[in-house]
């Protein structure tokens, strides 16, 4: 029997060109996730996609390669399998035990602490490598465990430019969505 997974996000990627490289070129859903019975799916539709900073234009960002070397350095057993073709990019993940932080309900003051704190010890674990994307939907909560998925933006990162994305991931962006007290 076919399986048929299921879309369950689609976003759109900016890739930077050789010949203009100031000039992002945006793909409306370039980036899709599916979630299958065994795993998670993205698929990237341009093979000359860069992680880490590079998703941004920044200093060169890592390719598929790297980007899969790295997140097994850090996280093993996470990445299951990739393949990168010649228009397009696919990448299997584990799936991940436990709900989105962002999914977790009241959102306390304490609540809110522990996730910051899980996101410094994490870094200090990793450093000078960061995730680089700590925003609640990419923490997965099972119990008193934390883990992160979505490593598209593991890089190399200063001290200072990580604590104020934690800082803004974490503090910030809950406080815009006024979710912290639901």
């Amino acid at each position: 029997m076919i399986e048929y997974p299921e879309l369950v996000k689609s976003k759109y990627i900016y890739v930077y060109n050789k010949i203009n490289p100031k000039k992002p070129i945006r793909i409306n859903h370039g980036r899709k996730i599916y979630r299958y019975k065994t795993h998670y799916r993205k698929t990237i539709d341009h093979q000359d996609y860069k992680f880490g900073k590079g998703m941004y234009g920044k200093e060169g960002g890592m390719s598929v390669d790297e980007h899969v070397s790295m997140v097994n350095k850090f996280f093993p057993g996470y990445i299951l399998d990739y393949k990168v073709y010649s228009n397009s990019i696919w990448i299997d993940y584990k799936i991940i035990k436990g709900v989105p932080a962002s999914e977790v309900f009241p959102k306390t003051p304490e609540f809110i602490k522990k996730v910051y704190r899980f996101c410094i010890d994490h870094y200090k674990k990793t450093a000078p490598y960061a995730h680089g994307d700590w925003i609640l939907e990419n923490i997965m909560v099972n119990g008193d465990d934390f883990k992160l998925i979505d490593w598209d933006h593991l890089d190399i990162y200063s001290e200072q430019e990580v604590f104020q994305r934690i800082y803004n991931d974490v503090f910030i962006e809950n406080m815009k969505k006024r979710i912290i007290y639901k």
